[in-house]
């Protein structure tokens, strides 16, 4: 199966089997800037039917990428001020999609640095500041300079903004319930590298 192909199987599947899956895979932003590149992480999958999901009530002109086709970016603001990033996944009109929580960059770290703290980036940087970059769904899509242009952006063809696959990796897998939401608390729907 192609790299390509891989992919497009990955986003097929329903939110909660799609999203370990989307652990290891690599997401890359070419901006006029520059580019940042990394892996992913940590994720969340939600779907239409889950009261912590956006399609929980059905389709509305905010939630409507979420109902495919898979593949797409669902882009939202929250707490007015952050964005946050997700890759829709299921059929189409299944209202689903995978929270990218983390993300591990190795490519465009100084890029990335400059934009998260506003400076840019000396020798003498901490390893906590180093993991602090992106390990949280607004500063994932802040060191990645996302934001709205980035709804309904095709993840899997478009030059800019994409998804590449990698083959998985030994990594430990963690699954948990979500965090930082107040319907559905329990459900383990969550899942990060350890």
């Amino acid at each position: 199966m192609s790299s390509t192909a891989n992919l497009k199987h990955i986003v097929s599947l329903p939110a909660p089997e799609s999203a370990p899956q989307l652990l290891g895979q690599r997401i890359t932003h070419e901006s006029p800037e520059g580019l940042v590149s990394g892996t992913i992480t940590e994720v969340e999958a939600y779907q239409e039917g889950d009261q912590a999901s956006h399609t929980f009530n059905g389709k509305t002109a905010r939630t409507s990428v979420m109902f495919g086709p898979a593949g797409q970016m669902y882009v939202y603001f929250t707490y007015g001020m952050h964005w946050c990033c997700n890759v829709v996944v299921d059929e189409d009109g299944k209202g689903s999609a995978v929270l990218i929580r983390a993300v591990e960059i190795d490519e465009g770290v100084d890029l990335a640095w400059q934009r998260r703290y506003k400076e840019k980036i000396s020798t003498e940087y901490s390893a906590k500041r180093l993991k602090d970059l992106s390990n949280g769904p607004a500063k994932f899509a802040q060191a990645f300079g996302i934001g709205k242009s980035a709804y309904g952006v095709d993840l899997l063809t478009d030059n800019n903004l994409y998804l590449s696959y990698e083959e998985p990796t030994e990594r430990k897998i963690v699954q948990t319930p979500r965090i930082g939401i107040s319907k559905a608390v329990d459900v383990p729907w969550r899942w990060l590298y350890k």
